[in-house]
C-alpha cells in the first residue's frame, strides 16, 4: 500500500502538461472485475480540475448466494491528448452471504482499501475503454486484481 501511495503522490507532483482538445466531466461505465469484484456499474465525475470521484455498485443474487459491493474512489487523471492515465485510492464496501443447503452458512461484510492504476482511451464520440490494475488491501495483505471497462463520457 505504501508503494501505491507513493506512486499516487509522484503522479500528482509530476503531471506533464499535454494539450487537451476535449475533456468530459461525466463518465458512466461497466467494469468487468476491477474494484467492484465480479463486475460493477459506475459513475465517475470530475469535481476539480483533473480530480474525479467514482461510485459504483455490484449486486449478484444467484440461488442461495448474495454478493454486493460498492466501490468509492478518488481519482487523479493525467491527460495525454484526449486519453488519460488514472491513479486512484478508495474503499470497497462489501457484503457476501452463502447458504450451503443446511451444511453451512456464511455472512461476511466490511470494507477493504482499493486502488486504481489504469489507462483510459476516450474517443470524441464519448465512448471509452479502460484497462486498470485494481489491487485490494486488507488484513495487511495486498490482493492483486485488474479490470476492463467500457463506457460513455459526456
Amino acid at each position: 500500500m505504501k508503494y501505491l501511495t507513493i506512486f499516487f503522490v509522484v503522479g500528482i507532483i509530476s503531471t506533464p502538461m499535454f494539450p487537451q482538445s476535449f475533456k468530459y466531466d461525466n463518465n458512466i461505465f461497466l467494469e468487468a472485475f476491477g474494484n467492484g469484484g465480479l463486475y460493477s456499474i459506475n459513475y465517475d465525475r470530475i469535481i476539480y480540475d483533473n480530480i474525479s470521484v467514482r461510485a459504483g455498485a455490484m449486486i449478484w443474487d444467484l440461488a442461495d448466494e448474495e454478493w454486493r459491493s460498492f466501490p468509492v474512489i478518488l481519482n487523479y487523471r493525467i491527460y495525454v491528448d484526449n486519453n488519460y492515465f488514472q491513479l486512484g485510492l478508495g474503499t470497497t464496501i462489501f457484503s457476501v452471504s452463502f447458504d450451503f443447503g443446511g451444511f453451512a452458512d456464511a455472512d461476511v461484510s466490511g470494507t477493504v482499501l482499493t486502488g486504481v492504476i489504469g489507462y483510459c482511451f476516450q474517443g470524441k464520440s464519448g465512448i471509452n475503454a479502460r484497462i486498470a490494475f485494481t489491487p485490494f488491501y486488507a488484513d495487511g495483505k495486498i490482493l492483486p486484481f485488474g479490470g476492463l471497462s467500457l463506457g460513455y463520457s459526456f
